[in-house]
């Protein structure tokens, strides 16, 4: 069986993906996507206190809670509750995406019809969904609602050829066609799937563009690096933005909640560009705080907060080179 996808970073739950296999029993499905998702071994439930996420959650833990008692345990706990998040609720959700009542028993959704509206009225939106909860469902989530999204995002090639070995092994084979990926043009590219009328989800908290600005942000209690590209995607394109969370409420039940939006920053107004970005960062910052088990970033925090510390020297050696042209002249 044949079946092209229209990204290649995210095809194993892509439109095509699910059609085809609908063909396959539900055993079979559970093993494909348990497989699948197994092979995104950095998120695979941590053993020990070792593991850098630990770490990461445990410093939250101390400096939000001085009073936690023993953060090392809680912070396991928080974490392999995350994984479990992000390989058992993905699975659920995918294996229930074609039942009746899908919109009443397992995913609430708050917002959705402002969202078709706002698409109606500026023709495309940018959407950013935080690493909360299985977001990577979203996209297919959203189409099941009548809303068409793209989702710009990155894993490894190894990874993207396992899942082909995977599914080759039950007959399907799929055929790679150009995405949208983190290359030198993916700037230009997003604009150009929005000006065509496509609206686009992309990632607030890291980014791995090696055009990388210097604005930080206090974020759980740390500095870290916050990437601009979202504000000044909605500014040169002149598109409002748009928060899209999908978070486990109980036990196989799920909300889906569309706002805050945001305008555009006006033209050339760096500040209004911050300050969406700090605004968006304060809203997924409260979302953590609530659930800090839906938070896929503790796997890269530490990044952001190294990414912080670069951000913060090249701004001094800018500033202090800005000072000796002024003191030259």
């Amino acid at each position: 069986m044949q079946a092209s996808f229209f990204h290649p970073y995210r095809f194993y739950l892509g439109f095509e993906f699910y059609s085809c296999f609908s063909r396959f029993d539900h055993e079979s499905l559970c093993d494909i996507m348990t497989r699948i998702f197994e092979k995104e071994s950095a998120l695979a439930a941590p053993r020990s206190e070792s593991d850098p996420r630990i770490r990461e959650i445990a410093g939250y833990l101390r400096r939000s809670s001085p009073s936690v008692g023993d953060a090392e345990q809680r912070a396991l706990e928080i974490a392999r509750e995350g994984a479990r998040i992000f390989l058992l609720d993905h699975l659920v959700l995918l294996l229930s995406l074609s039942r009746p009542g899908f919109f009443d028993d397992i995913v609430k959704v708050k917002g959705i019809e402002r969202l078709k509206e706002l698409i109606r009225e500026d023709g495309s939106c940018l959407l950013v969904t935080p690493h909360i909860g299985p977001h990577f469902i979203l996209t297919l989530i959203l189409a099941k609602l009548g809303v068409r999204v793209m989702t710009g995002g990155g894993v490894t090639q190894e990874f993207v050829d396992a899942v082909v070995r995977i599914v080759q092994h039950y007959g399907l084979v799929f055929e790679q066609l150009p995405g949208f990926t983190f290359t030198d043009d993916f700037k230009a590219r997003c604009e150009q799937l929005i000006a065509s009328g496509t609206s686009i989800m992309l990632y607030p908290e890291y980014s791995r563009s090696a055009r990388r600005g210097n604005l930080v942000v206090d974020f759980l209690g740390s500095a870290v690096h916050a990437p601009t590209g979202i504000a000044r995607l909605a500014q040169q394109a002149r598109r409002r933005v748009v928060m899209a969370v999908l978070r486990p409420r109980a036990p196989f039940t799920y909300e889906l909640s569309i706002g805050p939006e945001w305008s555009p920053p006006p033209s050339g107004d760096e500040a209004a560009v911050e300050d969406l970005i700090r605004s968006i960062f304060q809203h997924v910052e409260q979302l953590v705080v609530e659930q800090p088990e839906a938070w896929m970033g503790w796997e890269f925090f530490g990044t952001m907060k190294g990414n912080a510390l670069e951000a913060m020297s090249r701004q001094f050696s800018k500033d202090r080179g800005s000072g000796d042209a002024g003191a030259g002249a």
